[in-house]
């Protein structure tokens, strides 16, 4: 199950899920959505787009992972423990807006395995509600 902060738009602010093909915005009466608002991104959503691209930083992880094994093995394992904690791969995370066929639109922040997945299906989705022109091309 991959989460989607939502940060603005036609949705409930906070954190959406997508999982199972389904969108899912929690209800959050205080902001007006007294149920949840189900989205199946395959047939609705028609756009994506990237604003920012940020890597979050692993510098907290190893100096955690040093001060650890500083306190279990000595000088040495503050040295294993820095760098054992510094070869995580690091987390892209992805701002983005997204819009809907009926024209609903969102601003959120997410994984970039996630964002590439709805690129995806909104790519998929342009070809396939795409009008050719007069030359039969699309």
């Amino acid at each position: 199950m991959a989460g989607i902060d939502i940060l603005a738009g036609d949705f409930p602010l906070g954190r959406a899920e997508f999982s199972l093909g389904l969108l899912v915005f929690p209800k959050k009466p205080k902001q007006g959505f007294e149920k949840d608002v189900v989205v199946k991104p395959e047939d609705e959503v028609c756009a994506v787009q990237a604003t920012t691209e940020e890597e979050a930083s692993r510098f907290g992880k190893a100096a955690e992972a040093g001060v650890a094994g500083g306190l279990l093995l000595g000088p040495i394992g503050l040295v294993l423990g820095g760098l054992l904690g510094a070869a995580d791969k690091p987390k892209t995370t992805v701002t983005f807006s997204g819009t809907l066929l009926d024209g609903r639109r969102f601003l959120g922040k997410t994984d970039s395995a996630t964002y590439s997945k709805l690129e995806a299906i909104a790519f998929k989705n342009q070809s396939k509600n795409a009008v050719p022109n007069q030359h039969g091309a699309l």
